[in-house]
């Protein structure tokens, strides 16, 4: 069965890929990287 994603999974995805970093991906994103890694 697919699982559906949230925008908001998707949009943290998009920024990890972009910038290649978690912790950048989640100081653009202003939240925190554990929120980001979840």
């Amino acid at each position: 069965m697919i699982e559906r994603i949230s925008l908001n999974s998707l949009k943290f995805f998009y920024f990890v890929a972009k910038y290649g970093s978690v912790t950048l991906a989640a100081k653009k994103l202003f939240v925190t990287q554990s929120a980001v890694s979840k």
